[in-house]
């Protein structure tokens, strides 16, 4: 066995079809890529509707800048910060090792004599569970 063919059996090749990444989800931030201008340019947007293929699989996205809104397909758009899930509600619960549900309070805006519009936030409630 010569050189040429012993050394690719020591490197083992990568199969990209088997690779699984995670598809764009509403809520990410991304960056669109735009060949035109130049890397450090390209708008940062977050992804506000996705659209799948026949394979079930995200293909193409919807995401709003500050510049406006955009569609684009996954190969233009590089994620940067995953977003929270979209099917769980902003008011969600957690149940925690004491057996009691934590609420977490919803952003409210400042309704005092300020006018600044600063969002505030609320400490959240502890509510007993009750077994059933």
């Amino acid at each position: 066995m010569g050189v040429r063919e012993y050394l690719p059996t020591l490197v083992p090749r990568r199969n990209n079809h088997n690779i699984t990444e995670r598809d764009l989800q509403c809520g990410d931030t991304i960056l669109i890529v735009d060949p035109t201008l130049p890397r450090n340019t390209w708008p940062r947007g977050i992804v506000v509707r996705t659209y799948p293929g026949p394979d079930g699989r995200t293909r193409n996205i919807e995401a709003r800048t500050s510049h406006g809104t955009f569609k684009r397909p996954c190969s233009k758009a590089i994620l940067l910060v995953p977003g929270d899930n979209p099917h769980v509600s902003q008011g969600a619960s957690e149940t925690a090792d004491t057996g009691h549900r934590v609420l977490r309070a919803r952003t409210s805006l400042h309704s005092g004599g300020l006018s600044d519009g600063l969002p505030t936030t609320t400490t959240p409630l502890h509510i007993e569970s009750q077994s059933d």
